[in-house]
């Protein structure tokens, strides 16, 4: 689900919720999850993932990835808003 914002100084952005439901244990999921170099082989759009700040997934630490939307590559700074491991991870996340 998106919902475009325009901010009062209109600056516009994008809530992206997503949530998907696998035939897996969270422990498995997570393993594969939280290895931001694995992610390219998992997932079709994304060229490269990679931590650029403090620990991997903790609050406040940040990673960047490029995205291959429409094919083209979009570069993405990410920070991690919060994390639960294994059961839930929320981040926030700017295009370049």
């Amino acid at each position: 689900m998106a919902n475009p914002i325009i901010s009062p100084s209109g600056v516009r952005s994008l809530i992206l919720k997503e949530s998907v439901s696998i035939a897996a244990s969270p422990d498995s999921v997570w393993r594969v999850l939280e290895s931001l170099s694995g992610w390219p082989s998992w997932n079709a759009v994304c060229d490269s993932a990679r931590w650029t700040k403090g620990a991997p997934w903790k609050a406040g630490s940040r990673f960047r990835m490029v995205l291959r939307m429409a094919g083209v590559p979009v570069s993405f700074t990410v920070r991690v808003v919060e994390a639960d491991p294994p059961s839930a991870v929320s981040w926030e996340s700017a295009v370049c």
